[in-house]
């Protein structure tokens, strides 16, 4: 009787081969294919990012390239718009590096973030209802999903950043912070 384990030993040396050329295609098309098209599929992550906020989004910039192994995706002049029209949230350079687990996940995944200097406008609303940057987080509707994701992540760094308080209930002056930084892992 012959031993099988030379020839199941060779099939998973073929097997390893074939996995290992696949992701090294997937990667190589990634880096030189699809990255550098980042900005002709514009409208498309506008689209993307507009439907994950539940907001009118807009962007000035968009570029891609690599941090090592990771791709890293570049915007500047993002601005979200609230459901009246108003401009809530400001991020004049955003940062994210995106995780290798997105593909696993199913859903976009950020190894980090790093947003230099937004601006953000929290309201209150004259029924109560909590609004930051646009978006309910407290009242009779609130919308957690923007922010379940946002706590998802693993690494968020937010350097410089201006808040702007306006309280529409008790129509008290609108106050202001700034250079203010935060970290998240």
């Amino acid at each position: 009787m012959r031993n099988p384990a030379p020839k199941l030993l060779r099939a998973l040396e073929v097997l390893a081969w074939v996995v290992f050329f696949a992701l090294a295609s997937g990667f190589l098309a990634a880096r030189y294919w699809l990255l550098p098209k980042v900005e002709q599929n514009r409208d498309a992550i506008v689209a993307q990012i507009s439907r994950l906020v539940g907001l009118p989004v807009r962007i000035g910039a968009l570029t891609a390239d690599w941090q090592g192994l990771r791709p890293r995706l570049s915007l500047s002049d993002v601005r979200v718009y609230d459901r009246e029209g108003r401009e809530a949230l400001v991020l004049p350079v955003v940062e994210n590096v995106l995780a290798w687990r997105s593909l696993v996940a199913g859903d976009l995944r950020l190894y980090s973030s790093v947003i230099d200097g937004p601006k953000l406008a929290v309201r209150r609303a004259e029924n109560g209802d909590l609004f930051v940057a646009g978006i309910r987080v407290a009242g009779d509707k609130a919308d957690s999903k923007v922010a379940d994701w946002i706590l998802s992540q693993d690494r968020i760094e937010i350097r410089g950043a201006e808040i702007e308080w306006q309280d529409e209930q008790r129509r008290a002056p609108v106050l202001g912070e700034s250079a203010l930084n935060f970290r998240m892992e």
